[in-house]
Order: C-alpha cells, then structure tokens, then sequence
C-alpha cells in the first residue's frame, strides 16, 4: 500500500512523483501542481519510504502554505493521530491558549 512519502513511477507522463496521499483510487503527488493525481493504476510503486520521511514528508505537507487545502489537512489529520501535530505546532511557532 502506498503512503505519504513513497516514491512512485507515473506511467503515462514518465515522471517519478513523491506521494502525498492514496485516495479513492488516486495517487496526490506533493509539489507543483498543488492537488494534481492520477488514477492509481498509471502508478507503480518504485520505493518505499521509512517511517522517519513517511513523517518529515506529512510535516512538510502540514505546513506547506502552498499545499492544496484537502492535502494539508489531511496531513495535519494524519500527524494529529500519531501525536505529531503539536510538535508540528510548536516548532512553527503557531499560538495555542491551552
């Protein structure tokens, strides 16, 4: 199964994307355009990443101003469920009055 950060190989185009999320049968890619994907079936997985930039991959996406909305939430959702967000927080230095 692909995750944020793997690397994957784009058939039709021949690019080589990192990816920023599998959903409903398509593959996000991080970078530019923002939000682009294609169907899951144009991709082959080519590496996997470790759990070290599976994280730094959802950190960078999380903070990524540029982001597409629906990406960077998504990486926010997934960095809060492995306890990760508030460190994300904190070291961009975004205020909480808890």
């Amino acid at each position: 199964m692909m995750r944020t950060g793997d690397i994957v190989r784009h058939y039709p185009s021949g690019e080589t994307w990192v990816v920023a999320r599998v959903k409903d049968g398509r593959v996000y890619w991080m970078g530019w355009p923002a939000g682009g994907s294609a169907d899951m079936s144009e991709c082959k997985l080519v590496w996997t990443c470790r759990d070290e930039q599976h994280l730094e991959c959802l950190q960078e996406l999380a903070g990524d101003r540029y982001a597409h909305a629906s990406l960077r939430d998504y990486a926010r959702r997934k960095l809060e469920e492995m306890g990760q967000l508030r460190m994300l927080e904190v070291a961009n230095g975004e205020q909480h009055d808890d």
